[in-house]
C-alpha cells in the first residue's frame, strides 16, 4: 500500500496550532514521522483533506531536492500554458530556496510556459506593494505550484502545498452573519479549532450551553455534525437561529440544529442523560474590562462565575456520553500589579465527573490565547467525562 506523506504548517500561535494537528493525527490513527520548529510531518494511507483553523498550510511530499527536476518537468507538460508558482521556506535555508527557484523557472522556461511567479507572502495579504488577483490566488492554490522547502528529518524536502488555511471563509462567517454581538462572540476559526481538538467524527452531537450568537454552532454545522446550543438570553436564541439558517441556506447544509432557551445549570429537563458525544462552549467572561484590575477585584469576579461554572459543569457531565469530549474556555485576568489572576479549574470541575486532559500529542494543557492588549485572556481547555 503506497503512503502519502504531508506536512502541516503551524500557525502564530504555535501551541494551539500543535494541539490541533495532534488532535487531528490521532483522530484518524496516523503516524507522525517529524515535527519541526513550525510543522508536523506524518504519513497516511489514504488522501487526507481536513479543515482546520489555526494550520497555516497542508502540503504534501513532492519530491528530493535531487528529484525535483524529472519530476517537475514530467508534470509541466501536462500544465496550461501559464504557471502561477511560488518558493516557502520552513527552515533556515535561504540559499537553497534561491537556488531553488531560479531550478523551478529555468524548468518552465523550458517547457515553453509563461512563468507567473508569486510571492508566498501575498497569499495571506496583499500588503508590501504586492498586488495579486483572484484568479491567479485561486489558480496557485489548484493546479499551480507553491513548493515548500522543509526538512523531514536529516535531509531537505520539497513540498508541493495542497490547502491554505480558509481565511475568507472565517472572515464571511464573521463579518456577514446576520446577527452579531462582539462583546460576546469569538473568532470562528477559534471556534473550528476548538472543536477540532475535540475530534468529533462527522453526524455526531455537539452541544453548546453557552451559545450567544451561535459562532462554535456555525463550525460544528460546517463540520456536519449535528449541533444543539442553549441560552438563557432570548435575543441570542433567536440570534443564533437565525445565524444558523443564513449560514445552512447560504452553504446547502443540511446538519440537524437546534437552539434552546435555556438554564444551562439544568440541562436534563432539555435532553436525555448521556446524549451528547462532545462539547464546545465559552462560558460568560464577567463584565467587560477596559483596564488592568486588582487582585481583590479578580477575585471578586472570579467568585460571581464559579457557582456558575461549576453547575453547568455538572449539569453538561449529565447530559454527556461516557468518555465524551469537553473543551472550554475559561478566563484569567491581568493585575494592575502585573501576572494573572487565574480560577482553579480542578474545583469547577471537582464534582461534576469530568477530568482534566493533561496533554494532546506532546502539546500541554490548557493553551493560553490572546492577543498583547487583551485584559482578559482565554486558557483552552480540555476535559472528558470519566466512565462510572
Amino acid at each position: 500500500m503506497t503512503k502519502r506523506v504531508y506536512l502541516l504548517q503551524f500557525g502564530d500561535f504555535k501551541q494551539l496550532s500543535k494541539a490541533e494537528a495532534y488532535a487531528f493525527v490521532n483522530a484518524e490513527a496516523l503516524k507522525v514521522v517529524y515535527e519541526g520548529f513550525n510543522y508536523l510531518i506524518f504519513e497516511s494511507s489514504r488522501t487526507v483533506d481536513p479543515y482546520f483553523g489555526s494550520i497555516l498550510r497542508v502540503a504534501e511530499y513532492y519530491s528530493s531536492i535531487e528529484g525535483l527536476t524529472d519530476l517537475l518537468s514530467e508534470d509541466l507538460s501536462y500544465t496550461e500554458k501559464s504557471i502561477p508558482w511560488s518558493v516557502y521556506v520552513l527552515d533556515d535555508n535561504i540559499a537553497v530556496a534561491e537556488k531553488l527557484r531560479h531550478k523551478i523557472e529555468s524548468l518552465i522556461k523550458q517547457s515553453n510556459k509563461k512563468s507567473i511567479y508569486v510571492s508566498s507572502t501575498s497569499v495571506f495579504s496583499e500588503k508590501g506593494g504586492v498586488t495579486l488577483t483572484k484568479a491567479i490566488r485561486k489558480r496557485l492554490a489548484t493546479d499551480g505550484y507553491e513548493f515548500i522547502l522543509a526538512r523531514w528529518g536529516t535531509e531537505l524536502a520539497v513540498w508541493r502545498t495542497i490547502k491554505y488555511l480558509d481565511l475568507r471563509g472565517f472572515n464571511e462567517r464573521d463579518l456577514s452573519r446576520p446577527y452579531k454581538n462582539p462583546l460576546i462572540s469569538m473568532p470562528p476559526w477559534l471556534a473550528r479549532v476548538m472543536i477540532n481538538l475535540a475530534s468529533p467524527s462527522p453526524g455526531r452531537k455537539l452541544l453548546d450551553p453557552f451559545c450567544g450568537t451561535g459562532t462554535i454552532l456555525i463550525e460544528a454545522v460546517d463540520s456536519g455534525l449535528d449541533a444543539y446550543g442553549v441560552d438563557l438570553d432570548p435575543s441570542n436564541v433567536n440570534g443564533a437561529r437565525e445565524n444558523l439558517n443564513w449560514f445552512q441556506a447560504k452553504k446547502g447544509k443540511t446538519a440537524d440544529s437546534h437552539v434552546v432557551l435555556a438554564d444551562s445549570r439544568r440541562l436534563t429537563e432539555h435532553f436525555p442523560e448521556c446524549y451528547f458525544d462532545v462539547a464546545v462552549t465559552e462560558p460568560p467572561f464577567g463584565p467587560p474590562l477596559k483596564e488592568t484590575v486588582s487582585l481583590s477585584e479578580a477575585q471578586a469576579i472570579a467568585d460571581d462565575l464559579r457557582d456558575l461554572y461549576s453547575s453547568v459543569f455538572y449539569s453538561l457531565s449529565k447530559v454527556l456520553k461516557n468518555s465524551g469530549i469537553v473543551v472550554f474556555t475559561l478566563p484569567s485576568w491581568r493585575l494592575k500589579t502585573g501576572g494573572l489572576y487565574e480560577l482553579r479549574v480542578e474545583e469547577i470541575l471537582e464534582k461534576s465527573g469530568l477530568k482534566l486532559n493533561k496533554y494532546i500529542g506532546n502539546t500541554a494543557l490548557p493553551i493560553r490565547w490572546s492577543k498583547s492588549d487583551n485584559i482578559i485572556q482565554r486558557l483552552i481547555n480540555v476535559a472528558s467525562k470519566s466512565s462510572p
